[in-house]
């Protein structure tokens, strides 16, 4: 709308979902407001949905404790379907860039009756996980691999070129490299870290841009992290530069605050370039001052060359370069007197414990 206030989408005419029924536009309404439960606790609800109207009274109006002050109520999300083939979203303010945030995965629909049915294992079986998009999930053996093949009711069916896919779950990057190799993968994503140079000259080697951040979680409800000057401390002794272009072997760029390049503001313009106060970034360019800094700010802080901090634990997942990762970070962090110890956990483990706070530094990161 002009005021930015309301968003409508059309739906296209016949859309079904991947088992025949219809899908209607009360599909999306149901979905998003399920989201917002806190009973169904969806991590991004509030990134994706905290604009729109009614939010706040949906998640029971949180305090600053985050604890609810009015009963949690998913229907007062502002979402509606005046008939089957319209959704509108009523915004608390405007969102120029809410058509891009609709189309994060999370906002996907999910089929109402399939997930009432089962609501912990309709999406963990494939007679049960009903979908909308080009492909269906057939199978799906856990360890081992995933197949998807053609849906039927898709709307663009003739589009869809291939019959299915068949995905291998591995998380050893030398064994998915050594399928790759005989030809039992055809793709593969990752590949081990020792291998990059070698790697960037094969002709089968394609690239593109990543426009994301890798970052480091300080839990800041422990005592050795509430002072903000031994977190900026623990940031200003990081050699982002010699991280990407040594450690990642310069298919990584260094970092100079948290929005990474390539981020374009309302009008296309870079928005970096839009920044009034430059001095929020680093200087990557300085590491010797930096290392200066970080050592007078925690002199600053009472823990010169790391006086009375405890040895720290880096809690990361055995993927990539996160273990070369972790052992600058102990090297780095050693020039200020602190002893970090890594914490490597399986990647199953590992996003649960981050999000129960169960860590003292974390990795973690976004792409976009």
């Amino acid at each position: 709308s002009d005021d930015g206030l309301t968003w409508t989408f059309h739906l296209r005419d016949g859309l079904k979902w991947s088992d025949g029924s219809d899908f209607t536009a009360n599909d999306f309404v149901y979905s998003w407001q399920r989201m917002v439960d806190p009973e169904v606790a969806a991590p991004y609800a509030e990134t994706m949905l905290g604009m729109v109207e009614g939010y706040k009274d949906a998640i029971g109006n949180p305090d600053a404790d985050g604890n609810t002050t009015t009963t949690p109520d998913r229907t007062k999300l502002k979402v509606e379907a005046p008939d089957d083939k319209t959704f509108v979203v009523h915004m608390s303010h405007p969102t120029p860039y809410f058509d891009r945030l609709a189309t994060f995965a999370a906002l996907s629909p999910v089929k109402k009756d399939v997930v009432e049915a089962n609501p912990d294992g309709w999406s963990l079986d494939p007679k049960t996980y009903v979908s909308t998009g080009p492909f269906k999930l057939t199978e799906w053996k856990q360890g081992s691999h995933i197949l998807v093949t053609k849906n039927e009711y898709y709307w663009n069916k003739d589009a869809v070129k291939l019959d299915g896919i068949k995905c291998l779950l591995m998380q050893d990057q030398n064994a998915a490299f050594s399928a790759y190799e005989s030809g039992d993968a055809l793709m593969i994503k990752d590949y081990p870290v020792q291998e990059v140079t070698t790697m960037q000259k094969r002709p089968d080697y394609k690239s593109s841009p990543k426009l994301g951040i890798s970052y480091i979680d300080v839990n800041n409800d422990l005592d050795e992290f509430k002072d903000p000057k031994v977190r900026e401390a623990l940031s200003l002794a990081l050699d982002r530069k010699y991280m990407a272009d040594t450690i990642t072997a310069g298919i990584n760029s260094p970092a100079k605050g948290f929005i990474p390049d390539g981020v374009v503001d309302w009008d296309g313009s870079a928005w970096a370039d839009n920044i009034t106060d430059k001095s929020v970034y680093y200087d990557n360019d300085n590491f010797d001052a930096n290392l200066a800094k970080a050592k007078e700010l925690l002199k600053e802080a009472g823990h010169e060359n790391g006086a009375g901090l405890p040895t720290m634990s880096y809690t990361t997942n055995d993927a990539g370069f996160n273990k070369k990762v972790a052992e600058y970070l102990q090297q780095a962090w050693k020039e200020l007197g602190i002893n970090v110890e890594v914490n490597i956990v399986e990647w199953k483990s590992f996003i649960p414990q981050r999000r129960s706070g169960n860590y003292q530094i974390a990795r973690d990161g976004w792409v976009m």
